[in-house]
């Protein structure tokens, strides 16, 4: 039996050259139930709202509302506190889900409070940056921290009634792990994570190096407090040895690697996380290697 009613959540902050690729693939979805588009404008300054209103036509349930509190948690926040339906979809702006997504995510959602559809980035990434960063697993949920898996929040399906009874996401992880915190608190609330294999979306990686330095220094950061939050769950604890072994390796490995591409991308990935957990360590006065 399908749900009354399905929200699929975009948010969006300046996505004016990308939302119309993923507007146009949501509005080609086969779902034979009854669903609302929810687009989460979160202070754009560029044509977004007009490539967005162009799409009433071919998505009639389509709303536009505006979260100006810039950050990922407030607009996924602002995105389940407007959500009319019984589940949850939430995907982003410069991605492109294919054909049955919104079918695959729903039916999923029938045996599970949270479910991660599959990412793919070969299919819209720059070919670089997919060696840089690799592809997220085919055939599972993503681990984090080496401990427990979760769902990444660009291609997730939620029980509106279970998010909102955790309280939402937390929006102090600014830059990242905002997804696991909210997949581990769901967990450890005593409900279930699925994966949905035939929900793809193609997962747009930033390309050039400066981007992916900045974004895996965020990712370093953040995971502190993740860790912190949730050390007790069954996560590894660290020394001081293991930070120092760590970073041996990975200045060790820095003469091969940095002479050539892909793998001068994937060592200074590698580099900017460690360093991001550095910083966030010192910040955190916990060790996180």
């Amino acid at each position: 039996m399908l749900p009354a009613l399905v929200t699929v959540a975009i948010p969006v902050r300046n996505g004016a050259a990308v939302i119309g690729e993923q507007l146009s693939a949501l509005a080609a979805q086969d779902y034979n139930g009854a669903w609302e588009l929810l687009v989460v404008d979160n202070g754009s300054t560029d044509a977004t709202r007009s490539v967005v209103e162009a799409f009433r036509d071919r998505v009639p349930s389509l709303r536009i509302v505006t979260e100006p509190r810039a950050g990922i948690g407030p607009a996924r926040n602002r995105a389940l506190r407007e959500a009319a339906g019984e589940i949850l979809l939430i995907c982003d702006a410069d991605d492109i889900v294919q054909p049955g997504w919104l079918a695959a995510m729903v039916r999923a959602s029938a045996s599970y409070a949270m479910v991660g559809g599959r990412c793919v980035a070969g299919l819209v990434s720059d070919p670089l940056a997919v060696a840089w960063r690799g592809e997220l697993p085919a055939d599972r949920l993503p681990v984090a921290l080496d401990a427990h898996p979760f769902v990444p929040g660009g291609n997730c399906a939620v029980r509106v009634d279970v998010a909102r009874s955790i309280g939402g996401w937390d929006e102090t992880f600014a830059g990242g792990a905002d997804d696991v915190d909210f997949s581990w608190r769901l967990v450890q609330a005593g409900h279930a994570l699925g994966f949905a294999p035939d929900a793809v979306l193609a997962y747009r990686y930033r390309s050039g190096l400066r981007s992916l330095v900045k974004q895996f220094y965020r990712y370093g950061v953040t995971e502190v407090p993740l860790h912190r939050r949730h050390q007790d769950w069954g996560l590894p604890r660290y020394r001081l040895r293991d930070l120092a072994a760590r970073w041996l390796a990975l200045l060790r490995s820095a003469p091969a690697q940095l002479r050539r591409q892909p793998e001068r991308g994937v060592w200074l990935r590698e580099a900017s996380y460690r360093s991001g957990r550095l910083a966030g360590s010192i910040r955190h006065r916990h060790l996180l290697p």
